[in-house]
């Protein structure tokens, strides 16, 4: 199982983090599956990769040493695929969003 993990801290209101992030699922095929404030878990849609390479995102968010403004962002982003290579599938989608929201 192909995972990779990245945690953080987010100084920018959620809101902005979570429309950046929207805008990157719709773009690369993931569907939002639940959500919270604190919470994002999606899923890429059946059909574009083979079955063990649909990546699945997680997001968890909470406060930072109790800060208002800090937030602490963990991002897990995995699949059923073996990694046998650097540049597998769940990897380029992991390194996507990581630079997209400028973290890890």
């Amino acid at each position: 199982m192909a995972r990779y993990t990245c945690s953080t801290t987010v100084s920018q209101p959620l809101d902005n983090v979570y429309s950046r992030l929207q805008a990157f699922l719709d773009g690369n095929g993931l569907e939002v599956l639940f959500f919270q404030k604190d919470c994002l878990i999606a899923r890429e849609h059946p059909g574009q990769v083979a079955q063990a390479k649909l990546v699945t995102i997680e997001v968890a968010v909470e406060n930072a040493l109790g800060s208002a403004n800090a937030k602490q962002m963990d991002v897990v982003v995995t699949n059923e695929e073996l990694p046998f290579h650097r540049q597998n599938h769940c990897f380029q989608i992991f390194n996507q969003l990581s630079e997209l929201l400028n973290i890890c």
